[in-house]
Order: structure tokens, then C-alpha cells, then sequence
């Protein structure tokens, strides 16, 4: 039996006698009853035990017992199982689920879910019962709380800490936490100076640094060491690495809901109406316009206003702009059609020249034609000759030639005879 805080064997522990000297409604869990139905659930939930460890203070009153299980392909962590116990009313009977890292044997507690403590008051065969149903159900969800306290592990392996926040970290578990002692401070800040241990990180990660607090925690009292594990694990995982959601391993795993298809259909979902209007809203917020166009910076303040909340500041200038349409719209009419006013005029026969040639008119011989004759006369009866029958042309000839005939003495119009 130590005299002071120190290490046990499992015979010894057992032969520690119980207390007399408590009130009948006090009821006393032996430390060979906890360490009897640790083993035989872990042997019946198939968990072989490497190593165990039994501390206790002076007479055995405070007890503490470690099982490292050999559990899991981590080679860096393994599973622990703990618990407390104390015969002089100092603490209350506690189990919790835990890991230690190999290279130290150093724990790792995973905040107050994993912890269990009843007080020991009542029928003793009772309190005896509700000891062992516990015990079973934290071993039962020993592998979840494993998982999570290696996820935690990687985490803090991704976190490099400064030399200034080492000092903040460590200064606020002694000063503001209270969860180390000024002789673990200073144990820990031995460990960073000159580590007894290789955790196989940079000097500087956040998981080195949290192996040395637990390294000075070995030093704690029995009744405390569960509690300081737990909370400093808790304080390093709140403030030191991204926020997890903890489950709890105990409640009942959901299994994944199978996904609902979209009634509307992926192409309906991707041209969701709303949606499209607050992508737009958003390129619009943020100075990008989706058509291409201007940016928010250089709109001026009646556009952005009314491509943002559909304010139309404008007033008149939109009419103005409307008006503007109008005449462009108009001088486009207008050009249309002197465009097809020159195409008409470009199918019009032209009109014959002074000059009239009977070469065109084939029958015609033309005999004589005299120098003062009138060539104007010659076009009149050209253009009836082509308008009217042969008839009416020699109607006209005849005629025309009678009048000349009578109205001047200086010159004769001879015309040609028509052969047909």
C-alpha cells in the first residue's frame, strides 16, 4: 500500500477493506466489484485488454483504474477505458471512454458525454446494479467515442501554433481554466522546451503541444485526473480546430434518406425562374452584368436604381428616347421607298431622242426628206405609228401631207411608200 499517490496492483487494490464508520443510507461500490465487471464486459464485447493500470492515494481510499484495449488499425492511438472510485465520500463513482497515444501512454478523455458519476446513496444492491449497467452501455459505444477522438487527433495535427499562442494556450489552462497546476504549467513547458517523447508532428502543431499538458496530467490526483482530461480536451477542441457537430454514440444511428427526385426535373430546377432572377440580382449587387452591358460602377444613379429595385427615375428622358425611335424608324420608311422609286423609274421606257430612224421599222424606205423638214412632225408620227394601226397611219400621212401641201410654197414633204 503506497503512502502517498502512487501505483497498485489489482490484488492489492481488492484487499483494501471498506469503510464502517458511514450512515446506512450510504452505500459503498467496492473497487474489486467495478474492476471484476470492467473485464467481463470487455471480454464479452469481445475487447482484449493489453495492458492495466491501478493508482490510489494513501490506504486506498481513492481509487483509479486504466485499460489500455487493443482496438482499431490506428498506429498511433489506441482504446482506453477508465474509471474512479473512492471509499471516503471524496468522489463518486465515474467511468469514461477514452484513448491513449502508444509512444507515451499519455490520455486522451473526450468531454463530459463519455463521463458517468452516481452518487452513492440508497439501497446498496441498487447502486450496485446501476454501477454495472453503465459500464456496459459506455463500452458498448467504445467504438464511437474512439472514432471521434480520432478525427479530433487529425484535426489538431492540421493546427501550427506560434510560440505566443503556445504561451496564450497553456497560460489560459492555468490562469483562467484552472484545469493544470502550477507544477503541470511547468512540466508542460519543460515537455515543449525538451520533449521526452517524439509525436512524429512539427514541434510547434497543436497535437505536440496538447501531449505535453497530458504528459504533466499524470501527475494529477486520482479523483481529478478524469475530469482534467475531459476538460482540457474540451477547451482545445472548442477553441483550437473547426467546429464539429458531436452526436451522441448512444442515440439511435439514422440511416441516409434516400434522395427525392426533383417532380420538376433537373432542367426545370436549373431554369428556376427565381432562382435566375436572384443570380441576376446578386451579378447586379456585386458590379457585373450579365447581358455583357455596364458594371454597377458605371451606371449612374437612375440606372442602377432601376435595374436594382425597379425604379424608373428617367421621367421624360425615356420619352425622349421613344420619340427618337420614331423618326430613325421613319427616315428608314422613307429610304425604303426612293430606293424602290428608283427601280421603277429604271424599268420606264425612255423617251425617244430628237432624232427619229426609220432603220427600226423595217418596210419603210425613205425617199427624199427635205432639210427644212419639220423633224418634230416626223416623232408625232412615230409615236402614232407605234400606238396606232397601220390605217390609222396612213390616214395621218395623208392628212399631214394635204395640209403641208396647202399651207406652204417653199418645200414638199415626200414620203416614202409602205410596202406590207
Amino acid at each position: 500500500m503506497p503512502k502517498t499517490i502512487g501505483n497498485i496492483s489489482e490484488m492489492g487494490l481488492k484487499q483494501v477493506p471498506l469503510p464502517t464508520g458511514h450512515s446506512k443510507q450510504y452505500a459503498v461500490v467496492s473497487h474489486g466489484y467495478i474492476i471484476d465487471n470492467v473485464k467481463e464486459e470487455l471480454e464479452n464485447k469481445g475487447y482484449t485488454i493489453n495492458k492495466e493500470e491501478y493508482r490510489c492515494t494513501h490506504n486506498g481510499e481513492v481509487a483509479q483504474g486504466v485499460y489500455h484495449i487493443n482496438h482499431g488499425n490506428d498506429p498511433e492511438l489506441g482504446l482506453m477505458f477508465a474509471w474512479c472510485n473512492s471509499y471516503d465520500k471524496s468522489t463518486r463513482f465515474k467511468c469514461a471512454v477514452g484513448g491513449y497515444v502508444f509512444v507515451c501512454g499519455n490520455g486522451v478523455m473526450i468531454g463530459d458525454m463519455a463521463n458517468y458519476h452516481k452518487k452513492h446513496y440508497g439501497d446498496s444492491t441498487k447502486v450496485q446494479t446501476l454501477v454495472k449497467d453503465h459500464i456496459e452501455q459506455q463500452i458498448s459505444s467504445a467504438n464511437n467515442y474512439y472514432n471521434m477522438i480520432q478525427k479530433d487527433k487529425e484535426a489538431m495535427k492540421q493546427v501550427c501554433l506560434s510560440q505566443k499562442e503556445i504561451a496564450e494556450f497553456m497560460g489560459c489552462l492555468f490562469f483562467t481554466e484552472d484545469i493544470i497546476t502550477l507544477n503541470q504549467l511547468s512540466i508542460s513547458k519543460k515537455e515543449y522546451d525538451k520533449p521526452t517523447y517524439d509525436y512524429n508532428v512539427d514541434s510547434n502543431s497543436l497535437w505536440s503541444v496538447y501531449n505535453h499538458v497530458t504528459c504533466a496530467l499524470k501527475t494529477s490526483h486520482p479523483k481529478n485526473w478524469m475530469d482534467q482530461q475531459a476538460k482540457l480536451h474540451k477547451f482545445t477542441t472548442d477553441n483550437y480546430i473547426p467546429k464539429q457537430v458531436q452526436v451522441d454514440p448512444n442515440q439511435m444511428v439514422i440511416s441516409a434518406m434516400e434522395e427525392t427526385p426533383n417532380p420538376l426535373g433537373e432542367d426545370d430546377m436549373n431554369s428556376c425562374p427565381q432562382q435566375e432572377e436572384w443570380d441576376q440580382q446578386t451579378r447586379i449587387e456585386e458590379g457585373f452584368d450579365h447581358k455583357g452591358g455596364l458594371t454597377v460602377d458605371e451606371l449612374n444613379e437612375d440606372d442602377l436604381a432601376s435595374q436594382l429595385y425597379g425604379v424608373d427615375n428617367t421621367g421624360g428622358l425615356e420619352n425622349a428616347a421613344n420619340e427618337e425611335a420614331d423618326m430613325i424608324e421613319k427616315e428608314e420608311i422613307i429610304e425604303e421607298r426612293e430606293e424602290e422609286d428608283v427601280l421603277t423609274e429604271a424599268e420606264v421606257i425612255e423617251e425617244p431622242s430628237d432624232e427619229v430612224s426609220f432603220d427600226d421599222y423595217p418596210g419603210f424606205e425613205v425617199n427624199e426628206v427635205n432639210e427644212e423638214t419639220d423633224l418634230s412632225e416626223l416623232n408625232d408620227i412615230e409615236s402614232e405609228l407605234k400606238n396606232g394601226s397601220q390605217e390609222d397611219f396612213d390616214e395621218k400621212v395623208e392628212s399631214d401631207i394635204n395640209v403641208k401641201e396647202e399651207n406652204s410654197d417653199e418645200g414638199k414633204l415626200n414620203l416614202p411608200d409602205f410596202e406590207f
